[in-house]
């Protein structure tokens, strides 16, 4: 294991630079904390650089990253007021890994169940919905370029490692997307959250098994464009007139969890 004391160090200058860019245009990115950190071990593999408090090493879960670790060349130990340095935490965690930014390639036609983000702009509600999407089953993810950016801190930290397992395809113009299926001999139904009177009760339809779910802007929801080319507008009932709308977040789970529900009851269409 290396060691770096000083904030003068140019891989330390270096990650710092990183930190301050946007996610999109970074080289890096920094996953702050022990659960992060295992599971890109568990999906990625090891980081380009895994940073260690000294004054956590002797913690059963550093232990446990340093056993895993302990063919990579690139560990290092610092004081913890340097990690704090680099953590966007109020707390400092007792370690980060800088990883090589992930990058997919051009987003490709659909082909299965997946879920599209449209302008939602919460860093929370995007990595909620696609910690929800993967754990209904779902691993292709597109949003727009209104989007949260994926690969930010706090989507990070709301996404708690699920960013790892999709397959995300960030700034993509959906409704160029949405017309592509749209050629395809069979293409997947389209499925829009919206309050339209024409929108049909979530539960009380038969859900496709796949479809192309969008979610859209926490204040205006999703783009009329995009709405224009639904298959089916979805609603969901309320038991109290005093609220308008759910959180987008809560929607998808609600919508991802009822398709999964028909889906292992047979009940699709």
């Amino acid at each position: 294991m290396k060691t770096l004391s000083s904030r003068q160090n140019p891989l330390y200058r270096q990650w710092l630079a990183q930190q301050k860019r946007s996610p999109r245009h970074s080289e890096m990115i920094a996953l702050e904390g022990s659960h992060l950190c295992l599971s890109w071990l568990a999906h990625r593999g090891p980081p380009r650089y895994a940073l260690f408090a000294q004054e956590s090493l002797d913690e059963p879960e550093m232990a446990q990253l340093l056993a895993e670790l302990e063919h990579s060349t690139n560990v290092i130990a610092m004081p913890l007021d340097l990690i704090a340095g680099l953590s966007t935490l109020v707390t400092a965690p007792p370690v980060i890994f800088m990883v090589d930014t992930p990058s997919e390639p051009e987003a490709p036609a659909i082909e299965s169940n997946c879920v599209l983000l449209d302008e939602v702009q919460d860093p929370g509600n995007v990595g909620t919905i696609l910690r929800t999407a993967l754990a209904a089953g779902i691993t292709e993810v597109f949003t727009s370029s209104g989007t949260a950016a994926c690969w930010s801190p706090k989507v990070l930290r709301a996404g708690q490692g699920a960013q790892f397992a999709l397959r995300m395809y960030e700034s993509v113009d959906l409704p160029t997307l949405i017309q592509a299926n749209r050629t395809k001999p069979t293409p997947l139904p389209v499925m829009v959250t919206s309050l339209a009177p024409e929108a049909r009760e979530l539960f009380q339809t038969r859900l496709p098994a796949n479809a192309i779910w969008v979610f859209g802007h926490e204040g205006a929801g999703v783009s009329a464009a995009i709405t224009a080319l639904a298959d089916h507008l979805i609603y969901i009932a309320q038991a109290s007139g005093a609220v308008q709308s759910l959180n987008v977040a809560s929607a998808a789970a609600i919508c991802l969890f009822e398709q999964r529900r028909q889906q292992q009851a047979g009940l699709n269409q």
